[in-house]
């Protein structure tokens, strides 16, 4: 099976992303003005961390559907493969997010520097008030489902950034069904993608439910659905290409612009990888250094370890030396992030080699144990 080595490494830049932005907000500055306005940019664009959110969708989307039209597997082996994925690290992230709680309160609630902390303490009052179903819903990882109506701030307690990895599993979930859907005649494929993404636009508009977050499948079905559609157009040729422009743009007219243009940067790359465009010989040495050097494609491999441990990582270092030296002010915050940031890539690393991975080879071999007769199976290993 064809791996997308860029997509690997898209998911690195991705995720870095996401801890910068999280860094420059919980170091105080993400709210900094400089007189500089081409630097004010970066930095807001640095802050922008639900853009590279989005672009990770799109690439589950993608990455799904290659795995889909890739190899023929039950629903039961493929559920198993994709629990086994993404559960165990979460599972892990979420009891350290638990067990320095204390220290996150200590870290980033008390200062008005700190973006967005009267959020955090919003989030942290709601934990504490009703932990049980909030911790269940969790274990089930389909938390990010119930919006602020039912259970404030259901989707993101604990472990903030773990909403997205709710809307993965649901994601994972309705996969099948819905690119059978999709992989039917065009029209009534077709038929489909406008439902979806008009109940999209009424959730987005909804009055009487919203989510902090995307997090509820339906309300971020534009991105997954650009993922899907772009996958399917490597291969699958003989499906009616005014289907699958109709897909792509009406599902970019509700999807974020920014990361679509983030994904049509490395979308070019994926089609080379799959010998359906020719890279002119000037760009192929700058588009080998952004998308197959080894370090990036590491930091794509540990790329959901680094995304669902950044934030309590941050909370053990600012937050102990918050307790120890009786506070905090933003310089040393700052220097304390970066500190984090650099002990971040090692701990990815562990994780990735001594969570994800073993937990990833198991989900494998009980994934063949459910098939009705035994499947060989291409090197590489299943796509993440």
């Amino acid at each position: 099976m064809l791996r997308f080595t860029s997509i690997e490494s898209l998911r690195a830049y991705m995720a870095w992303w996401v801890v910068i932005g999280h860094a420059l907000s919980l170091g105080g500055g993400a709210d900094l003005e400089l007189d500089n306005r081409v630097l004010d940019k970066l930095l807001g664009l640095l802050s922008r961390g639900s853009t590279a959110v989005d672009v990770f969708i799109i690439v589950s989307g993608f990455v799904i559907t290659h795995l889909m039209l890739s190899k023929s597997e039950p629903y039961l082996p493929y559920i198993t493969r994709r629990w086994f994925r993404i559960f165990p690290i979460f599972l892990v992230c979420l009891v350290f997010a638990i067990l320095v709680k204390p220290l996150y309160l200590a870290a980033f609630t008390p200062y008005d520097w700190v973006h967005a902390n009267d959020v955090m303490l919003a989030r942290l009052q709601a934990e504490s008030a009703d932990p049980a179903p909030q911790l269940l819903l969790h274990l089930t990882m389909l938390h990010g489902m119930i919006p602020e109506e039912v259970i404030p701030h259901a989707s993101s307690t604990f472990l903030a950034p773990a909403w997205s990895l709710s809307l993965e599993w649901q994601f994972y979930l309705l996969a099948p069904l819905i690119i059978a859907a999709l992989a039917r005649r065009w029209q009534a494929g077709l038929l489909f993608a406008a439902l979806c993404l008009v109940l999209s636009w009424w959730l987005n508009g909804h009055e009487a439910w919203h989510w902090k977050y995307p997090s509820f499948l339906p309300l971020s079905m534009p991105h997954f659905l650009i993922g899907i559609a772009c996958r399917m157009m490597i291969t699958e040729r003989r499906l009616h290409p005014v289907y699958w422009a109709a897909v792509t743009l009406a599902a970019i007219c509700l999807a974020d612009w920014l990361a679509v243009i983030v994904w049509a940067i490395f979308y070019p790359i994926a089609l080379s990888e799959a010998q359906l465009l020719r890279i002119p010989r000037l760009l192929r040495r700058p588009i080998h250094l952004l998308a197959f050097s080894a370090p990036v494609v590491a930091l794509g491999k540990w790329s959901y370890s680094s995304y669902l441990v950044h934030i309590p990582l941050f909370s053990l270092v600012l937050g102990g030396y918050a307790v120890l030296a009786g506070g905090i002010s933003p310089g040393p915050a700052g220097i304390l992030v970066g500190l984090s940031c650099l002990l971040l890539i090692p701990l990815s690393w562990a994780l990735y080699s001594w969570v994800e991975k073993p937990f990833i080879r198991l989900g494998g071999q009980l994934a063949r144990r459910l098939r009705p007769s035994e499947q060989g199976e291409a090197p590489g290993g299943a796509a993440r």
